[in-house]
């Protein structure tokens, strides 16, 4: 009888405790989503290192191995550096830093009275230090970046295993059957304005830095929200490398305007391209992206499905998820890369419509893996 009334009693005093309004930033109770993810990488990281492994030892010899560690983080360097990426960095990032060290000062001093017990369950209400928020960035940044170095790697074993089986053909053919032309070599011909273009080549090469630019935002606003976002960019490269394993492809400049292997080329192409006469600023654009793989001894087959397609749509859902005004400014800059995959030649028509779906089965193994059953929050 005793232990049954200490029960009540202990019941209506913990129903007694006021809830406590919890920040959408800081909703991880139980579950820190920054270190799921951060596990989470390091065993991509492990699948990717197992592939090298596989890929050096049975298929691939050892001295014909091309790294493009360097190529593809030279040119990322280099070409993201433009006006555009600075100017995004001077919209993007100012407003969130400022209003999150606001926030996080706001809820140091409004406590609500008569709330300790539930408080203390919550790291005892005192929120995360700028320091130990940069920490935890430099903790999940290390696996991710080891998944991309271990990336390029793996393309390279993989551009040389797919130098003898390449199916640029075939998607030109799927091209000209779905446009009834090859989009990668008639629309450099069309006379768009030049701020237009010139904004095609911006969005094209600034796509990395405006993917970190979103991470970083996401972070600020939602752990929830940059965990999600960076497992979905990461499972689309675990997706993606057995596509290109199985459908190897030249970029169509590489494979046709270039012919950098010097392989034959159906008669209907050959006289599209003797017709090929794109406007300046893309010829100039074309004469950058030869100069950038000048001593690769293979070229890259990673363009079935586009990367640059999959990761703009990925980005495009999680910064609508956390600031549709950032969506709505972030929109046209996504859009015009995608567009310029094509037509600036980097890409075939129908890699395009591939990559998109890579990337929204992405996002929805990443909502299902960063659920919100799984953040057993106390509310």
């Amino acid at each position: 009888m005793k232990d049954s009334k200490r029960f009540v009693a202990d019941r209506m005093r913990t129903e007694s405790v006021p809830k406590v309004a919890i920040h959408p930033s800081d909703r991880t109770g139980l579950v820190d989503p920054v270190k799921k993810l951060t596990k989470i990488s390091y065993g991509m990281a492990i699948v990717l290192a197992l592939a090298v492994l596989l890929l050096k030892l049975f298929l691939v010899p050892g001295p014909r191995k091309e790294s493009f560690l360097n190529f593809y983080s030279d040119f990322t360097l280099k070409e993201s550096a433009n006006p555009l990426a600075l100017f995004l960095a001077l919209i993007f990032l100012i407003h969130p830093i400022r209003s999150a060290v606001r926030r996080m000062k706001s809820r140091a001093t409004n406590v609500p009275e008569g709330s300790e017990p539930a408080i203390e369950r919550l790291s005892k209400s005192k929120p995360e230090s700028i320091s130990k928020r940069v920490l935890q960035i430099v903790q999940v940044a290390i696996p991710i970046l080891l998944n991309l170095i271990i990336l390029s790697y793996l393309l390279g074993y993989l551009n040389v295993e797919n130098k003898g089986r390449l199916v640029g053909v075939e998607l030109a053919a799927i091209d000209h059957s779905l446009t009834g032309t090859y989009p990668f070599l008639s629309l450099e011909m069309i006379r768009l304005p030049d701020l237009l273009i010139k904004a095609i080549e911006l969005s094209f090469l600034s796509l990395p830095f405006v993917l970190a630019l979103i991470a970083v935002i996401a972070y600020i606003k939602s752990k929830w929200a940059f965990s999600k976002y960076a497992f979905a960019f990461l499972t689309t490269i675990i997706m993606m490398i057995p596509i290109w394993m199985a459908v190897p492809a030249l970029s169509p400049q590489d494979r046709f305007i270039d012919n950098v292997y010097h392989l034959d080329i159906p008669p209907r192409i050959e006289t599209a391209l003797q017709g090929f006469a794109p406007v300046p600023e893309v010829k100039k654009f074309l004469k950058l992206m030869r100069d950038s793989k000048q001593g690769l001894a293979v070229m890259p087959t990673s363009t079935f499905p586009s990367s640059h397609a999959a990761w703009a749509t990925i980005a495009f859902v999680y910064v609508l998820e956390i600031s549709p005004l950032s969506a709505l400014i972030l929109s046209p800059i996504l859009l015009l890369s995608t567009l310029g995959t094509f037509y600036l030649s980097q890409h075939y028509f129908i890699d395009v419509p591939a990559g998109v779906l890579v990337g929204l089965l992405a996002v929805a193994i990443s909502s299902f893996v960063f659920r919100e059953s799984t953040r057993n929050e106390l509310d």
